[in-house]
């Protein structure tokens, strides 16, 4: 999920971090001159002074090795509009499970959230690349106990439409793509969505658009999905400009599988970095595209707020 942070992080109860090692060195540039590199530290270098520790025992970014486990965390408090005020701690899993030079950094992004109108929320995100780039699997797992506020359906409504809808949610997406040429993946992957313990904290007579949808107090939507990725992207942690990723994904959802209903979704997911002066440099074009046929469950329609990492638009609430 992604938040506003207030504070940036201010504290940090666990945090190991992949990082340069702060030495003196000197870099030839000519024969007749050098370059002498300045010592820096950051937050880690002087948790390792407070405890005593040895900093230059800390791991040296440019002697990546394959199958090491680079690991970082931090504890924030967070606000957003759907959540409130939150306290989370958020720890990033980095790894390659083959050299650099020809295989993609695989990540995992585990987070544990409690927030001001009490939502726990547990996300588990990967993107694990084998050796080679020939297989990439990709997953997105979460529970969450999940007062929300919805609004109704359609472009047109209003922030004053909102009202509380309450749930429990359990997702379970996994796929596996396979290198067909070059940067072009595809393959199939489970689709799973189970909203139980709904209820709106409304008067029982009040008309919303979800008892004119449909209410239920659960669903369950279970489908298999097939995914075609065009990725370019080396480091999608940190991405480059000049690289491009597409993601095309059909998904139809089998009542034999454990859903209410069949029904069909379609997502085009397309982004751009484009360099302004050098790589490191980049602004980023994101395009999203969610469409359905026949009847989803109610919270299962298009809305903003419930792709992958949760972005939403600036000024718009998740679920809108």
């Amino acid at each position: 999920m992604r938040k506003i942070f207030l504070l940036g992080v201010i504290t940090f109860t666990c945090f190991l971090a992949l990082a340069q090692n702060t030495v003196i060195d000197t870099l030839p540039v000519s024969k007749d001159s050098t370059v002498k590199i300045i010592p820096q530290k950051d937050a880690i270098d002087i948790l390792y002074s407070i405890f005593k520790k040895d900093a230059s025992k800390r791991t040296d970014s440019t002697h990546i090795k394959p199958g090491r486990i680079y690991f970082s965390g931090a504890v924030s408090p967070t606000y957003s509009l759907q959540t409130g005020f939150a306290a989370e701690f958020a720890g990033n899993f980095a790894f390659y499970l083959g050299e650099p030079a020809n295989t993609k950094i695989s990540s995992i992004l585990a987070d544990f959230a409690y927030t001001q109108y009490s939502q726990l929320i547990l996300p588990l995100e990967s993107s694990i690349w084998s050796k080679n780039n020939v297989y990439n699997f990709i997953g997105d797992w979460r529970f969450l106990t999940y007062p929300q506020d919805t609004y109704g359906i359609g472009s047109e409504t209003k922030l004053s439409d909102g009202y509380t809808v309450s749930y429990n949610y359990i997702r379970f997406y996994q796929f596996v793509l396979r290198k067909i040429k070059n940067n072009l993946y595809g393959g199939l992957g489970v689709q799973y969505d189970n909203h139980f313990n709904i209820f709106e904290e409304l008067p029982a007579d009040t008309i919303t658009d979800f008892k004119k949808y449909g209410f239920s107090t659960s669903s369950i939507s279970a489908g298999i999905g097939l995914s075609l990725v065009y990725n370019t992207v080396n480091n999608m942690i940190n991405p480059e400009g000049g690289s491009t990723y597409v993601n095309i994904t059909l998904r139809q959802n089998f009542s034999w599988m454990g859903s209410d209903e069949n029904w069909n979704s379609a997502i085009i997911d397309f982004r751009k970095y484009i360099s302004v002066g050098s790589k490191k440099n980049v602004i980023a074009l994101w395009s999203y595209d969610w469409l359905t046929t026949g009847h989803p469950p109610y919270l299962d329609l298009p809305s903003i707020g419930w792709d992958t990492y949760s972005n939403t638009g600036r000024g718009y609430v998740q679920s809108r």
